[in-house]
């Protein structure tokens, strides 16, 4: 995050937007002698071998830093349960009969069994839809967009 300063990187990987189920794993090389302009974060000289996947210059990615300290608490999601939209990652959550509603996951990263959300975005109970959340965010959409059928006149 931007302020903090990253002092001991235990371990690194690199997440494709689209092959979250290839994590590619890194090593720290050096911390850059000046902040990013922009966030005015630190910036970390990473080393990655793709492997068999291609990676391209631009290609949106994502990069988990293991940190030294406590545990977060959180739960995992399954990987299904994930739709990307405006640059973030969100989760449908069952809030009624038929109703769900869209909950942004924050601080998310890629384990084994799926998404880790901390705590604090989702709790053990909540029920989350992990089949055809692509089609509720269409819908979701879509009804925003006013796009019910058209009316003759």
């Amino acid at each position: 995050p931007a302020g903090r300063s990253i002092a001991n990187v235990t371990s690194v990987s690199l997440v494709v937007n689209g092959h979250e189920d290839l994590p590619i794993v890194g090593e720290t090389l050096t911390i850059a002698p000046a902040v990013d302009p922009l966030t005015g974060g630190q910036t970390l000289v990473l080393a990655f071998s793709p492997g068999g996947l291609s990676v391209q210059p631009g290609m949106p990615v994502t990069a988990h830093l293991e940190l030294p300290g406590d545990p977060v608490q959180g739960v995992v999601v399954p990987s299904g349960a994930i739709v990307r939209y405006v640059g973030a990652a969100w989760v449908y959550v069952k809030s009624g009969e038929e109703q769900f509603t869209r909950r942004e996951v924050g601080g998310h990263r890629l384990t084994p069994r799926g998404w880790f959300a901390p705590a604090g975005t989702l709790s053990a109970g909540d029920s989350v839809v992990v089949r055809a959340a692509q089609s509720l965010l269409s819908q979701e959409l879509k009804s925003q967009a006013g796009g019910g059928e058209e009316e003759e006149e």
